[in-house]
């Protein structure tokens, strides 16, 4: 998935994984890479080590639960307990299931996580940057619910960020989660679940060796108030036992352009290194019926490095067809070096099997294009400035100015 770049909202307020400082690299030409970076981080820092804070692998030891020969995994819950000095007893009440496949098996492990955070931060006290990582492994949600950072890891980082203010978070989570700590932080790179060769991926990203290109592919929200989801149990666990989608057409981004709610990064959104601007739109194609629109324009990269820039085309259909304010019609990928420029052609094929200016009459059973004015822009629910892909209007004959982002060719670490 490609790195994606969000930018930092003004202040939110406050993992298990450790940060990690690397040393001074001097600033390589950048070239498109794959990965998520959302926030812009700045300075590198010195050389220092850090001792990794205690890690528990639940599913790894030998002589865990198998059924015919298959290893079965383990639930792992965990709670975080301020304890004296002195001897403590721990109860651990469980219930097992009627439908378990084998008998339960129990298994108590503590590690102390206060003597690693307190490491962590000293450490991060005496980089030039500190680079934390965390991840979503092993962690539960409520269905609906935004996901959450595994246990502990939000402290580490509020905690380094408190002793260094160049703090960077990488994430590896399959999706977005609440970041209490994001107003403390100079950047937060996305690295979804990248594999073998991640750890390659993430140093070259932060390190300015590549430069993120990627866009978001899912909105992130900002709190578990704000999805289509909250106080509308039927859209997850269901009522009654029946789910329903009962908000019909208004599905991902959709929702929360016609509902205004501000995300805390919004769908197909991305920074890099680069900086772009976009300049002489034009759109031609049949007035007064329907047919193939070809929209064009030209990219610039106004930065100091090499980048690749995602132009986004967004179609308001007319108000009567009942449709989302806003649907995501085209996009391309342009790779730009510094002050480069090319021009870009967007399709709006009415006949592809997408059917970009259709809509389903429920009526006829049949797809139909609709005819009227366009629908009015709904409010951008973008935490960024302007750009294609962020301003969403539905007057497509306007495209707005510089994307908002890190200095040209501002390495995270550099």
């Amino acid at each position: 998935m490609p790195a994606t770049v969000v930018p930092l909202p003004p202040s939110p307020p406050p993992s298990r994984a450790p940060p990690l400082l690397l040393a001074d690299v001097p600033l390589l030409e950048p070239v498109p890479s794959v990965g998520t970076l959302i926030g812009l981080p700045p300075p590198l820092m010195r050389a220092a080590s850090l001792k990794s804070v205690s890690t528990l692998h639940p599913n790894d030891y030998k002589g865990g639960p198998t059924l015919n020969g298959q290893y079965l995994g383990l639930v792992t819950e965990g709670a975080a307990v301020t304890l004296t000095p002195g001897e403590h007893q721990i109860t651990v009440n469980y219930a097992t299931s009627a439908k378990a496949a084998t008998a339960p098996t129990l298994r108590l492990s503590w590690a102390p996580q206060q003597h690693d955070v307190d490491a962590a931060a000293a450490a991060a006290a005496r980089a030039r940057t500190a680079v934390v990582f965390v991840d979503d492994a092993d962690t539960n949600t409520a269905a609906g619910d935004v996901g959450t950072l595994g246990p502990g890891q939000d402290n580490l980082i509020e905690k380094v960020a408190a002793a260094n203010p160049n703090t960077v978070v990488v994430l590896n989570t399959g999706a977005g989660v609440l970041m209490p700590w994001l107003g403390h932080v100079k950047g937060v790179l996305e690295m979804w679940f990248p594999r073998q060769e991640g750890g390659t991926a993430t140093a070259d990203l932060l390190l300015g060796k590549a430069n993120p290109s990627g866009k978001l592919p899912i909105t992130f929200p900002a709190d578990n108030a704000s999805t289509p989801f909250a106080g509308h149990p039927e859209r997850t666990i269901g009522v009654n036992g029946q789910i329903v989608s009962s908000e019909a057409l208004q599905v991902g981004y959709r929702w929360y352009l016609a509902n205004h709610v501000k995300p805390l990064f919004p769908f197909g959104f991305g920074l890099s290194y680069s900086s772009f601007e976009y300049s002489d739109l034009r759109i031609s194609g049949p007035h007064g019926r329907p047919g193939r629109v070809d929209v064009s324009f030209r990219v610039r990269n106004t930065g100091s490095v090499s980048g690749t820039e995602i132009p986004q085309l967004y179609l308001s259909l007319p108000a009567p067809a009942g449709e989302p304010s806003q649907r995501l019609v085209g996009f391309d990928r342009v790779t730009l070096k510094a002050g480069q420029s090319a021009p870009v052609k967007l399709v709006i094929d009415p006949a592809s099997t997408e059917r970009p200016m259709s809509f389903w009459n429920t009526t006829t059973h049949n797809w139909q294009i609709p005819t009227g004015s366009s629908a009015s822009p709904s409010e951008d629910p973008s935490p960024t400035t302007a750009s294609p892909e962020a301003s969403r209007s539905a007057d497509t004959r306007k495209i707005q100015g510089k994307r908002a982002g890190p200095p040209p060719g501002r390495s995270p670490l550099k």
